[in-house]
């Protein structure tokens, strides 16, 4: 058993500095959210990407890098999704090239194998209350030296609960879990020696949007209204496939308007009563979930929403 611990009186940080950042993959998203809010009952301040209130807006890979930078503490976590993903590797080589491995934690999860060269720190289980009230005693004195832990303020059982719910089979490569990423993970563009990009997500190397090649020229077809408010009324129509492990899963269309300034979903028609084209998209779509990752815009028109609005093109609920 642990010795009764003191109570502590947590520092205060007005300017929320990062000290704990925690490098995790996507899917263990909601374990983190437990652990880190634990963490923040010492009066410590965690930095974690899954968290949307962390990287509110912007460049969340500068954000990143800013962090990573600012952190005075990396806490690894390796899980069964973990072990597929660049990202964590690369967030373990940045902070250890710069701090060193004093200023490194790893936690795992007991189904899960520890990679080179993380094998050679001492890693506590996240399923074990011992070890986690251990780790986070350390982690405090590391960064407190001169206040007393006092394990009394925490509810670590939680977060031991939340690990056993943890998933411990190799991840499921499924549409279900792609749509999860889009919306979890980050991607990382890489463009081909033919002009066309593909988007790898970080946290597991086998989801991949490709851009494929042209579908159509579409600029000798009748030019749909809502690109003629452009002064270039051309357009092209592209094929984006969502992929897994090289295979196509899902076919979606997008459009590269006026000269390729703008690269945004192909809207839905509906037509009204007097046979008026009316154009759209869904709002919670999974074209709308990819073009958060691809699409791309400019000054005038920086987003989706302010290119619908000048389009006139309805973004619904449903």
């Amino acid at each position: 058993m642990l010795p009764k611990m003191s109570k502590v009186h947590p520092m205060s940080h007005p300017e929320k500095v990062c000290e704990i950042f925690i490098s995790h993959s996507a899917q263990d998203a909601e374990f983190v959210k437990i652990l880190g809010s634990e963490l923040e009952q010492l009066g410590l301040t965690v930095f974690a990407s899954s968290r949307p209130a962390d990287v509110p807006s912007g460049d969340w890979f500068e954000q990143i890098i800013q962090k990573l930078g600012e952190a005075q503490i990396l806490v690894v976590l390796i899980s069964v999704p973990s072990g597929n993903s660049m990202w964590v590797g690369f967030e373990l080589g940045f902070f250890w090239d710069r701090k060193g491995r004093d200023s490194i934690f790893v936690l795992r999860h007991p189904k899960s194998n520890i990679p080179s060269p993380l094998d050679r720190l001492q890693a506590k289980s996240i399923t074990n209350l011992e070890e986690m009230l251990v780790f986070s005693r350390k982690l405090f004195s590391k960064l407190r030296p001169q206040d007393t832990f006092d394990a009394s303020s925490l509810r670590m059982q939680n977060v031991v609960d939340k690990a056993t719910e943890m998933q411990t089979k190799p991840p499921e490569r499924s549409m279900a879990n792609f749509t999860i990423l889009l919306e979890n993970a980050q991607w990382e563009k890489i463009t081909s020696g033919d002009g066309y990009g593909t988007w790898i997500c970080l946290d597991d190397v086998a989801f991949q949007i490709k851009q494929n090649h042209v579908c159509d020229d579409m600029t000798s077809l009748v030019t749909p209204n809502w690109l003629l408010r452009f002064p270039d009324i051309s357009y092209i129509q592209y094929e984006v496939n969502l992929n897994i492990f090289g295979t196509t899963i899902q076919h979606l269309k997008f459009i590269a308007a006026d000269g390729h300034s703008y690269f945004v979903p192909k809207p839905l028609t509906d037509f009204e009563s007097n046979d008026v084209p009316v154009f759209y998209w869904i709002r919670d779509s999974l074209a709308l979930k990819v073009s958060k990752i691809i699409s791309y815009f400019d000054s005038m028109f920086p987003n989706l929403e302010s290119f619908a609005d000048y389009c006139g093109i309805e973004i619904r609920s449903e």
